[in-house]
């Protein structure tokens, strides 16, 4: 039987639920509910390489050293790894962890990996949904060993996709830093190319050059990707797809509905029902 071993030593965290814990071959997956306090931080080492995902909308400072973190929602700590982490306001919050034997985990990645570096990232969609499901099963395991392993896998390279895929990830420029934060925060309300550029500084061929040259991409499509992840958030939360639209920013449900199509390759309904939902808890409705 596997048993991970981590150590930590934490200050400003409490916990407020019993520890579920669902012990699969080579893997064990931990869901922990805690509380946080504004500056709450930690040390931590395992001994095994470990998968951590945070839900509502939580998220936590990593680094491996105690000056030099990034702020992450999910993240991959290969093993033997120290990291230190800090949560910056108070906050009570649910985190997965997946411990998996190295051996294991080199199984899964068939050897395409690196499994040397960490990684500290924001989760997709996709990815939350997949942390849901494993956390009811950590709960209650009311489905075959299987079934939980699936899930856990399925989690894994979909941690490892968002490592290599632009449409995750944000350019590491910290000129833009101030403009990535007010996308995020306006995101229902119109916003140009030029008001991205002045606000990193650049004039509007300045910025989509140096843009382009970061990301692989045009300041526009990332700005429609950044609308469909959170849409994605907002679907699965169980909005209707007219609130969706609008808080994103999409002029119409027939405009989000044309923009989700074209970067996921179906539509919201079809993206939606490839996942499984406790009863009661989403109408689907075009």
């Amino acid at each position: 039987m596997f048993h991970p071993k981590m150590f930590s030593i934490i200050e400003g965290f409490q916990l407020t639920d019993d520890l579920r814990t669902l012990r699969l071959p080579e893997m064990v997956i931990d869901l922990w509910a805690v509380r946080s306090a504004a500056g709450a931080s930690g040390e931590y080492l395992s001994l095994h390489p470990r998968f951590v995902i945070f839900f509502d909308d939580a998220s936590i400072a990593l680094g491996s050293s105690e000056h030099a973190k990034t702020d992450c929602s999910v993240c991959f700590v290969p093993a033997g790894l120290r990291l230190w982490g800090t949560v910056s306001r108070a906050n009570s919050f649910q985190h997965l962890d997946i411990h998996v034997h190295r051996q294991r985990l080199e199984s899964i990645s068939d050897g395409t990996l690196n499994l040397r570096l960490p990684l500290f990232q924001k989760a997709s969609a996709e990815l939350m949904n997949l942390g849901m499901l494993l956390a009811d099963e950590c709960r209650s395991q009311r489905r075959p060993d299987g079934y939980a392993e699936a899930l856990a896998e399925a989690a894994i390279h979909e941690i490892f996709h968002l490592a290599g895929s632009n449409t995750a990830l944000e350019p590491k420029d910290q000129s833009f830093a101030a403009m990535i934060e007010h996308v995020r925060q306006n995101l229902r309300e119109p916003i140009s190319v030029e008001s991205m550029g002045d606000l990193a500084g650049l004039s509007r061929s300045q910025f989509s050059k140096k843009f382009k040259d970061l990301t692989g991409k045009t300041p526009h499509r990332w700005l429609v990707e950044i609308r469909i992840e959170e849409a994605k958030k907002l679907l699965l939360s169980g909005k209707r797809f007219a609130e969706v639209a609008h808080a994103t920013g999409f002029a119409d449900q027939a405009h989000f509905n044309r923009c989700f199509r074209a970067r996921t390759g179906m539509t919201p309904t079809a993206w939606l029902q490839r996942y499984e939902y406790p009863k009661g808890k989403m109408k689907i409705q075009d």
